[in-house]
Order: structure tokens, then C-alpha cells, then sequence
């Protein structure tokens, strides 16, 4: 573990896939494994891959659920889900992780309506969590194996020198964060829609559409979810295809995101999302009053 293997992801050689594990969200709340339980889906196509030592390392697939027997079932593999891998600086504790994607996801599941015009321009959780796994591989369930969260803490030990969530400045780092190393945890996702990139839209109106249904979704869960995004770019506004050929937009990728409180225009002092995006009050540090909430 502490050289890097991954035992939630497999290479299966025959016939020629990936099998990934990913922590299930349907495992009963009585169950005191429930944190270890894992959903499994097969993937043929990585689509971002981690080409770093350190950060948050983010990979992405697009997977199914259903397993190939064969070679020309990976080829002929239908993707229905994309599944986000990555390391983000967290709590260690996940009741205070305020900016868990999975929970935000959650709370968008549960206070979005339904059969509306918003109806597919967020994504959809399938699964998702803190990776764990354990300790001894050749473990079943029934044996109570030792499993632990794949963190930071656990890869480096006494090496860790936990400074994560410390109150920056946006103009340079804190002086603990120059001397150790964040805490990080290793998180897991699958969502639906699959998105496809703004470079593939056919026209001007498709882009006018898709941006505009990324917005109104911006705003919604902003408005009955109290959940700000902090993190609109290109990369993030995404669009998929109707049954009729049309496109509808898709805002994705909430795991800078955070809770707000109704009406609060409060300015947090860390900078969050992509440079050529971001609000021009952050960038200089103002104090100008915040836009968002009523």
C-alpha cells in the first residue's frame, strides 16, 4: 500500500479491462461494514489520466456495470457511467467534510424536483465514497478483515504533518503548508450522464443552450440546495444528446463546492476554481459584497 498499489482497481488481462471497485451507496444503515462495501463496474477507456506525482492526482473512466466476457465485449463495451478518482485535500473526519462531492450530490438528489427542466443538467450519483480496502486481501466479510481509509495518514504514518484546511490568504500559502504535507483521502465516484466536451456542440445555439441549462442548474441548487459550486469553467459545463438530436447542458464536478446559508454573501479568504474563471472580488481580495443569495 505505502508503494502505491491500488487493490480497488484491477487489470484483468482476459478480456483485457479494468475492474474497478467503487464504495456502494446502498449498503443498509444497520450494517456495521457499511463504509466497505463496494459496487464494481468494468471500463475500456481512460479519459483523464494522472500525470503527476502529488496533488490530487484526478483520473477519470467511463465504465458499465455489466462485466465482459470476451474481447469483443470490452470493444463493443456501452459506458453508463463516468467514474472520478482523485485525492482532494479533506477532513479526516467525513461528517466534517464540507466539501465531499458525494454528499453534495446527495443533498442535490434530495431537493432537486423532479420531472423538470433542470432533469439531467446535474449529475447523477450512482455510487460513490472514501476509498477503503483491507488490510489482508485473502480476507472475506465473515472474517471481520482489518480494512483501512486509503488517506494520507495511512500511507505516510509519522511522516504526516496534517496542515490541511488551514486559513490562507489567496495571495500565497500558508507557512505549515510550506513545511508538511496536506491531509488527503482517497475518493471514488461514479455519476451519470456521461458529458461530452463543449468542442463537439455543432453550432452557436447548441452552445447558447447547453451554457444556458448549466446556468439555470447553477442557480437552482444554489436556490433549494444551498449549495454553491465555486468552480465554473469550460472543462465543468458540459452538454449531452437527446433522444430527438437535440443537447441540454450539464454542470458537473462539485467537489470544490460548498454549503451556504440562506441570503449569506460571506467572502471565504481561499481561492477556489480555474484561473480565467474566476470572480475578479477574489482574485483582489476585496471586500466587496458577493452576488449569490437573495
Amino acid at each position: 500500500h505505502r508503494l502505491g498499489y491500488d487493490p480497488t482497481i484491477r487489470r484483468l488481462e482476459y478480456p483485457g479491462c479494468w475492474e474497478i471497485d467503487v464504495p456502494s451507496l446502498n449498503a443498509p444503515e444497520a450494517d456495521p461494514m457499511q463504509k466497505f462495501k463496494v459496487e464494481t463496474f468494468y471500463s475500456n477507456t481512460v479519459i483523464v489520466s494522472a500525470d503527476r506525482q502529488f496533488g490530487r492526482l484526478t483520473r477519470c473512466f467511463l465504465a458499465s456495470r455489466q462485466k465482459p466476457e470476451s474481447n469483443k465485449q470490452v470493444g463493443a463495451m456501452k459506458h453508463d457511467v463516468i467514474i472520478k478518482d482523485a485525492w482532494p485535500e479533506s477532513e479526516k473526519d467525513a461528517n466534517d467534510d464540507k466539501r465531499d462531492e458525494v454528499a453534495h450530490l446527495k443533498t442535490i438528489h434530495t431537493h432537486m424536483p423532479k420531472g423538470v427542466e433542470t432533469d439531467g443538467t446535474y449529475p447523477t450519483l450512482e455510487a460513490g465514497g472514501r476509498v477503503c480496502f483491507s488490510r489482508d486481501p485473502h480476507s472475506s466479510e465473515s472474517e471481520d478483515p482489518d480494512f483501512i481509509e486509503d488517506n494520507t495518514s495511512s500511507l505516510l504514518g509519522d511522516l504526516l504533518v496534517d496542515i490541511n484546511n488551514s486559513e490562507s490568504s489567496s495571495t500565497e500559502a500558508p507557512e505549515s503548508r510550506k513545511k508538511g504535507i496536506a491531509y488527503r483521502v482517497h475518493k471514488r465516484i461514479a455519476t451519470s450522464p456521461i458529458g461530452e466536451p463543449l468542442r463537439r456542440l455543432d453550432s452557436i445555439l447548441e452552445l447558447i443552450i447547453v451554457v444556458a441549462d448549466a446556468m439555470r442548474a447553477h442557480h437552482d441548487i444554489l436556490e433549494k440546495c444551498k449549495i454553491l459550486h465555486r468552480d465554473i469553467s469550460n472543462n465543468n459545463v458540459m452538454f449531452s444528446r437527446t433522444e430527438e438530436g437535440g443537447v441540454k447542458g450539464l454542470l458537473i464536478d462539485f467537489d470544490h463546492a460548498i454549503g451556504v446559508e440562506s441570503g449569506s454573501r460571506k467572502c471565504h479568504q481561499q481561492r477556489s476554481g480555474t484561473l480565467p474563471f474566476m470572480s475578479v472580488n477574489n482574485l483582489e481580495n476585496n471586500g466587496n459584497k458577493r452576488t449569490f443569495g437573495k
